[in-house]
């Protein structure tokens, strides 16, 4: 458990196991091990993003969403509401505007040092209206993707587990899968990943 990986490696997407390793790591392994293995001088002309190419919308409409997380400033929320007039952003400046009259503080002499933090999602309690709410989620969903600003901060969770922010998107799975020795067991992890990127291949992940 000082570290390892497992890289799936599928076209040019590459799905990663990985304990207690990061990202910039494995990319210079992987360096240091085609530079060894002699494969030439453009061995090393790759990267790995996390942040692919992927429609965000199509994410959306395919997989569904769960629920949206928004963040904003106090005062940033207020403004961007002037500036465009959504209904995500109204509703991050009705909070701000009910935080501001709480702490009884004045623009010009606030600092944006308070943060609004929203998460909106289903009620699956009420069953009867579960269809229009999810019908609203996923329309506030796509408001959000198609009309964000480089000062925004969100996160949506898809039916499937994936999460999409502002910038990037996050195709993970939380498994557990037995140890060995200071490791876990290979066979476990290829077919975790396997799995996983069947899974969201499925869910239309993978498309570009």
């Amino acid at each position: 458990m000082d570290g390892d990986a497992f890289l799936y490696v599928k076209d040019d997407h590459v799905c990663l196991c990985s304990t207690s390793l990061r990202d910039g790591a494995i990319r210079l392994f992987l360096y240091e091990f085609f530079a060894k293995a002699k494969l030439g001088k453009h061995a090393n002309k790759f990267d790995l993003f996390k942040n692919p190419k992927l429609d965000k919308l199509k994410m959306l409409n395919t997989q569904g969403v769960k629920e949206i997380e928004l963040r904003a400033t106090v005062f940033q929320a207020t403004a961007q509401y002037e500036k465009r007039k959504t209904k995500t952003s109204g509703l991050l400046r009705k909070i701000a505007s009910h935080i501001q009259a709480v702490v009884g503080a004045e623009k010009e002499d606030f600092d944006d040092s308070l943060r609004v933090e929203v998460i909106i999602k289903t009620d699956e309690r009420s069953r009867k209206h579960l269809t229009l709410g999810e019908k609203r989620i996923e329309d506030m969903a796509k408001d959000v993707v198609k009309n964000f600003e480089k000062d925004d901060d969100f996160t949506i969770v898809t039916n499937s587990g994936q999460k999409i922010k502002a910038d990037e998107i996050f195709l993970t799975e939380t498994v557990l899968i037995d140890g060995h020795g200071k490791s876990i067991k290979v066979q476990k992890a290829w077919d975790a990943l396997s799995e996983f990127h069947k899974s969201i291949k499925k869910a239309g992940a993978l498309e570009t």
